[in-house]
C-alpha cells in the first residue's frame, strides 16, 4: 500500500469515526514521523472542518511535531511535558499526540487516550517495529535495578502491546518498512436514542445539564434519597467506568443541595478525594450547576479549593483529615483510592454521604472496593443505601474501539476466573503453588487476566505501569496458589532484592535513590549502622491477593509459606513486604511472622496511610539485623507518637510496636520521686497527669520488652496504653477509639499502671 492508499484508508476510517462518534488511534511507527503526521493532520482537518484542540505530550521532539501542526489545519495546541500530564485530566480533546518513543509509560497511557472525545484521534509515536524490542527510554532505564544491566528487561508488555495494536479494528499502526497495518471496525448496530429528561424534587435547570440518560436516572434517584428521613444515616453509592460522567453529576448533585431548605442548618459541606485533581472537575460542574439556579458564589481565598453559597461553605479536604472533623454531609469521588478505615469513618460520622468511584481505569482498585465497601454498607440497618451504576460514555458512543482496546492493552477490566466449586469446598480441593513463566503469562490473555483480577478485587490501587513492571523489568516474577488444574486462587507479584555492592552503598546512605531495592535502601537509610543487610538477598512481595470469594480462608498465609520455602530453597536470607499501614493489612502480615522495621515519616498524600516494611528472616545473618532493626524501630516509633504519629489509629499502633521474638524485660529508667508518684497514681490517690512522664516511661519499657519478658496484656489494654500514654490523646478521643467511656478509660489506665508497676519495677500496691 503506497503513501495515498494508506492516507486514503485513514481518511475513511476517520470520517466513519466522526459519524459514529467513536474515536480511531493511529501509531506512528516511524524514526521521522513528521511529514506522514502533517498528511493525517491535513486530512483529519478536511474532514472536520473547525477549530480543534490538540494536547501535544512530548520534550525533546517538541519541535519538530509543532511545525507539522502548524501547516496541517486549524489546530489549538497544549503542549504539556511528561511530569505535568495529570493536569490534562478532566479536559477534553479532539486530538492526542503522545511520544512514546520519548517515555514509554502504561500509566501515560491510560490517562491521556480518554481525554480524546468521540469523533478524535489519538496519535501515538514509535520507532519502527524492528526495533520496538530494543528501543530504551527514561523510564525503560528505572525499571533496571542492581544487579541487572538494562540488556536484562524482557519486554513481554512490548510484545503484548505491539499484538494488541495490529489485532483490534479501527487501530492503525505506520511502520517504516510494513507501510499501513489494520482493519476498519463497523458496529453492529448504532446507538442515537436521545435522552430522556424527567422531573424530580431536583430543579429543571440542573437535570437539564444532564448529558446522558445514565446521569438523568442518578439525579432522579438522588432526588428520591432526599425524601427520605433523617432519622437514618444516608449513603449514595456511584459506580461507573471512567469517562461516565460520574464526576460532572457529582458536582450538579452537590449544587441541587444549596437550594434545599433542609440543607440550609449545615454551615459546612466536605468534598474529599485521594488528591485536589481528583475533584476539579466535581467543582467545575459544581460552580456550573450554581450559575444555573442562579446562585452567587464566592471562592474562598486561602483555601486550596472551597466555595460559599447561602453561607454554605463547600471545600475540598483531605482525605485522613476527616478522620479528626464533626461532618454533617460528605461527598466522595474516587473513593477506591482512599483506605477503607477511612470510608468507614465517614459513614460513621455523617448524616449524609455520597461515594463515588471508578470500577475500570487507570486508578484501578474500583472493583475490589466496590465489593467490600458496599458488602459493609448493606449489613448495617441503621443505613439507608441507594447504589448507581453509570455504564454509557460521555465522551463518546458506547462501542468505542479505542477504549476497547486500552481497556485490553492495560487489562483495565481483568476480572478473577469464576470458580468451579463453592468456598465450603475448598478442603476438599487439591492445591499447588507455581512459578509461572512471566513471558508465558504476558501471551495467555485468559491466564494474565485471572492474575490481574485478583489484584482488583484486592485492596490494591493498582496502575497500568504494575503491569509493564512486572512484564519488562529484571527480578520481578510471578507466583501463584493454584487448583490442581491451574485455576489461580492466590496472585503474588515478587522482587529480588538485595546484593548491593559497598559504592551504591555508600550513594544510598548519602541520599541517592535507587531504582528498585526498597527494602535494602530503607535498611541503608535509616539504620545505616546495619548497612551490611543490604549485601543479603531476598524476595520483596510486591503484592499479594486471594481470590475474592475465598477471603479469609487461609490462602494468603498458605502461599506465604510455599513462597518462604522456594526462597529457603534458593539461599535467601528474608521475604518482606511494603505497603499502607492500615490495621487489616498489618494484622495479616503480622499474623504470619512478620516484624515491623520502618515506618514512613509523613503519611502518603493520597491514601493518607504510612508506608511501612516488614521482614522475615531465614538465615541467622539476617534474623540478627533484623532484630537490631526492629530494637530500633520500637524505640523510635515509642518516642516519636505523641508528634508525627498523633493522629493513627491506637490499634495500628499497637501491631507496629510487635518485637521480634526474643525475650527480653526491659527495666524503665525512674528516679525515686517518680517512682512515689507512680505509686501514688496506682494507689488511686494522685491523678494521672501528677505522673504522665513516669508513666510514659513505664509504658515504654513494655513496648520495648519482648518475648517472655514482656507483660502479657490484652490487645485492648495496649491500644490503650499507646493512645493515652504514647499518642497523648485526651480522655475522651481515646474512650471515642476504643468503645468506652471516659471513665472507664481512666479506671482501666490506673489499673494497668498497677500491673505494670508490678511486673517491671517490683513495686506492690
Amino acid at each position: 500500500m503506497n503513501r495515498e492508499e494508506a492516507l486514503e484508508a485513514l481518511r475513511k476510517s476517520f470520517e466513519a469515526g466522526l459519524f459514529l462518534n467513536h474515536r480511531r488511534l493511529v501509531c506512528l511507527a516511524l524514526n521521522e514521523p513528521y511529514e506522514y503526521l502533517a498528511d493525517i493532520l491535513k486530512c483529519y482537518d478536511e474532514l472536520n472542518p473547525k477549530d480543534k484542540t490538540l494536547l501535544l505530550v512530548s520534550e525533546s521532539r517538541r519541535e519538530g511535531f509543532l511545525s507539522s501542526i502548524e501547516r496541517s489545519g486549524r489546530y489549538m495546541v497544549s503542549p504539556l511535558e511528561f511530569r505535568d500530564i495529570d493536569e490534562a485530566l478532566g479536559g477534553t480533546y479532539d486530538v492526542l499526540l503522545l511520544d512514546l518513543a520519548e517515555r514509554f509509560s502504561a500509566n501515560d497511557l491510560g490517562k491521556l487516550v480518554e481525554v480524546v472525545r468521540g469523533g478524535g484521534l489519538v496519535l501515538l509515536t514509535t520507532p519502527p517495529l524492528k526495533e520496538f524490542y530494543s528501543f530504551i527510554t527514561g523510564f525503560h532505564e528505572r525499571l533496571v535495578r542492581t544487579p541487572y544491566t538494562i540488556n536484562d528487561l524482557r519486554r513481554n508488555f512490548e510484545k503484548r502491546f505491539l499484538r494488541k495494536l495490529t489485532s483490534h479494528k479501527a487501530i492503525w499502526v505506520l511502520d517504516e518498512d510494513k507501510g499501513l497495518m489494520g482493519s476498519e471496525y463497523i458496529p453492529a448496530r448504532v446507538d442515537r436514542s436521545a435522552v430522556r429528561y424527567v422531573r424530580c424534587d431536583i430543579p429543571d435547570a440542573i437535570v437539564g445539564m444532564a448529558a446522558t440518560q445514565d446521569q438523568v436516572d442518578v439525579l432522579v434517584s438522588f432526588s428520591n434519597l432526599l425524601k427520605d428521613s433523617w432519622s437514618r444515616r444516608r449513603v449514595f453509592l456511584v459506580m461507573a467506568n471512567r469517562g461516565r460522567g460520574k464526576s460532572a453529576v457529582l458536582g450538579l448533585m452537590l449544587a441541587s443541595l444549596t437550594v434545599r431548605r433542609e440543607f440550609r442548618r449545615f454551615d459546612r459541606i466536605y468534598v474529599t478525594a485521594p488528591t485536589i485533581n481528583n475533584v476539579l472537575t466535581l467543582f467545575e460542574f459544581l460552580r456550573k450547576g450554581l450559575e444555573a439556579l442562579g446562585q452567587r458564589f464566592r471562592e474562598v481565598e486561602d483555601e486550596s479549593l472551597s466555595l460559599t453559597v447561602r453561607g454554605l461553605t463547600i471545600q475540598y479536604i483531605k482525605p485522613f483529615e476527616l478522620m479528626t472533623k464533626s461532618v454533617d454531609v460528605v461527598f466522595v469521588d474516587e473513593a477506591a483510592g482512599i483506605p477503607l478505615e477511612v470510608l468507614y469513618a465517614i459513614v460513621d460520622k455523617a448524616k449524609f454521604s455520597v461515594f463515588a468511584s471508578t470500577i475500570h481505569g487507570y486508578e484501578g482498585a474500583g472493583r475490589g472496593f466496590y465489593l467490600r465497601f458496599r458488602s459493609r454498607l448493606r449489613g448495617d440497618p441503621s443505613i439507608r443505601l441507594v447504589e448507581m451504576n453509570m455504564k454509557k460514555p460521555i465522551r463518546y458512543s458506547d462501542g468505542d474501539p479505542v477504549e476497547s482496546w486500552l481497556y485490553d492493552v492495560l487489562m483495565l477490566n481483568a476480572e478473577p476466573a469464576s470458580l468451579p466449586f463453592k468456598p465450603e469446598e475448598l478442603p476438599g480441593i487439591g492445591l499447588k503453588y507455581e512459578k509461572l513463566d512471566t513471558e508465558r503469562l504476558f501471551q495467555d490473555d485468559k491466564l494474565l487476566s485471572d492474575f490481574i483480577g485478583i489484584y482488583v478485587t484486592a485492596h490494591y490501587r493498582n496502575e497500568p505501569d504494575d503491569l509493564l513492571i512486572l512484564g519488562d523489568s529484571p527480578g520481578h516474577y510471578a507466583r501463584a496458589l493454584t487448583t490442581e488444574d491451574g485455576l489461580i486462587l492466590v496472585a503474588l507479584h515478587i522482587a529480588d532484592e538485595g546484593s548491593l555492592p559497598d559504592e551504591e552503598i555508600k550513594l544510598i546512605a548519602e541520599g541517592y535513590a535507587p531504582p528498585g531495592n526498597l527494602i535494602p535502601s530503607v535498611a541503608v537509610k535509616y539504620y545505616t549502622p546495619f548497612s551490611e543487610f543490604a549485601k543479603l538477598r531476598g524476595f520483596r512481595i510486591v503484592r499479594i491477593a486471594t481470590h475474592p470469594s475465598l477471603f479469609r480462608r487461609g490462602l494468603g498465609s498458605k502461599a506465604l509459606r510455599m513462597l518462604e520455602e522456594e526462597a529457603s530453597e534458593l539461599g535467601l536470607d528474608w521475604v518482606g513486604a511494603g505497603f499502607g499501614a492500615s490495621y487489616e493489612v498489618l494484622s495479616f502480615w503480622i499474623k504470619n511472622g512478620y516484624i515491623p522495621v520502618h515506618l514512613s515519616p509523613v503519611r502518603n498524600p493520597s491514601s493518607g496511610e504510612y508506608s511501612t516494611v516488614v521482614l522475615k528472616p531465614l538465615t541467622e545473618k539476617a534474623s540478627k539485623f533484623i532484630k537490631e532493626m526492629n530494637w530500633e524501630f520500637r524505640l523510635r516509633l515509642v518516642n516519636s507518637l505523641q508528634d508525627p504519629y498523633y493522629h493513627m489509629p491506637a490499634r495500628v499502633c499497637r501491631l507496629l510496636l510487635t518485637p521480634y521474638p526474643s525475650d527480653y524485660k526491659l527495666k524503665p529508667r525512674l528516679t525515686e520521686s517518680q517512682l512515689v508518684r507512680l505509686k501514688g497514681y496506682a494507689e488511686r490517690g494522685l491523678l494521672y497527669e501528677s505522673c504522665r512522664d513516669a508513666f510514659s516511661e513505664l509504658v515504654k519499657a513494655h513496648f520495648l520488652s519482648s518475648g517472655q519478658g514482656r507483660l502479657g496484656l490484652d490487645k485492648a489494654s495496649e491500644e490503650l496504653l499507646a493512645a493515652k500514654c504514647l499518642q497523648g490523646k485526651p480522655w475522651m478521643t481515646v474512650g471515642n477509639e476504643l468503645g468506652m467511656t471516659s471513665m472507664e478509660v481512666k479506671q482501666a489506665c490506673r489499673g494497668l499502671a498497677y500491673k505494670l508497676l508490678k511486673y517491671y519495677v517490683n513495686v506492690e500496691q
